[in-house]
């Protein structure tokens, strides 16, 4: 497993935010990195694959690929 410490959040449509070293990332169900850790903030991935990630003090849309 990855040196990951899990966030106040569950999994959501199959992904998990992670904090490490005072950054945010993501993971799969699986505990593979689908983002790595090094933003100031994510949001929860919906039902299109579709979240959020705070870079520099700005929010900015992104897509999984499917």
């Amino acid at each position: 497993m990855n040196d990951y410490k899990y966030s106040i959040y569950t999994a959501v449509n199959g992904y998990i935010a992670v904090l490490k070293d005072g950054k945010w990332g993501l993971i799969d169900t699986k505990g593979n990195t689908v983002v790595g850790a090094t933003y100031d903030g994510i949001s929860q991935v919906n039902p299109d694959g579709m979240f959020w990630l705070k870079e520099n003090g700005m929010w900015s849309l992104y897509q999984l690929a499917k």
